[in-house]
């Protein structure tokens, strides 16, 4: 702001300030979130600020009045950590508490109350637009990932089976004859019953011994039929043994 500094026109620069930090410190109280202080914010309305901050230390424009006005007014701002760094206002601020302006004046109470509350709600709005930023950059919106559904591939082909040449067809024939003798022998010839061979026992074997045999006696007789003698019967019994055929061993 271009500002004439003749004697005249500096009770007008100072209702003008005076009235430039009225409007602001309403709006900050009132409106926080105004774009249009936000954007003289960030336009460096602090280093401003600071400019007159420092006519009234120098006694250049306004006294005592002015400056517990501006300390006033300048302590609802949303300032963060870059802006105060950058226009040093927080330490121009500071440095009241030291100067003669304060120290053993009859206003020393009250401007180091307006400084201490100006260092307690800029420390609380540094922290709360802090928190702010990192708030917004953990709700920036996430772009959503879309499943998108890829079409997929046909399942591979089966191969077909190739199967092993098959035999000559003698051969074949000829396996095909020998299934179907195999088949009528098996068919045919039936198996023959086992017969049962029974040990007879020695208690049957005595008896039998001991029973005598029934049946008809032999009654030898010579060529006339006349009866034979003892000595006669063993000679035909002889005889007759020599006449059998005798059975031929085996060589085997």
């Amino acid at each position: 702001m271009a500002e004439s500094s003749d004697a005249s026109s500096v009770p007008v620069l100072v209702q003008r300030r005076c009235l430039l930090l009225g409007a602001i410190g309403s709006t900050a109280e009132s409106m926080p979130n105004n774009q249009t202080l936000i954007s003289l914010m960030n336009a460096g309305l602090l280093v401003t600020i600071k400019s007159w901050l420092a006519d009234i230390m120098n006694g250049k424009l306004g006294g005592i009045d002015l400056l517990l006005h501006l300390l006033s007014m300048i302590t609802p701002l949303p300032v963060t950590k870059d802006m105060v760094t950058s226009s040093r206002l927080g330490k121009a601020v500071s440095a009241i508490e030291k100067d003669k302006i304060c120290v053993g004046t009859k206003n020393e109470a009250a401007i180091k109350n307006r400084i201490s509350e100006v260092k307690s709600r800029w420390s609380a709005s540094v922290k709360a637009q802090k928190n702010k930023s990192t708030n917004g950059t953990n709700n920036a919106p996430v772009k959503r990932q879309t499943n998108e559904v890829t079409p997929s591939s046909p399942p591979p082909a089966k191969k077909a089976k190739v199967e092993a040449p098959r035999a000559s067809s003698l051969s074949s024939l000829l396996k095909k004859v020998e299934s179907s003798n195999g088949k009528g022998t098996t068919a045919t010839s039936a198996p023959k019953p086992k017969q049962a061979f029974t040990i007879p026992k020695t208690s049957d074997l005595k008896e039998n011994n001991g029973t005598k045999k029934e049946g008809r006696r032999i009654h030898w007789a010579d060529n006339n039929g006349g009866a034979l003698t003892s000595e006669e019967k063993a000679s035909s019994a002889v005889a007759a043994a020599a006449e059998q055929p005798r059975k031929r061993k085996s060589r085997w």
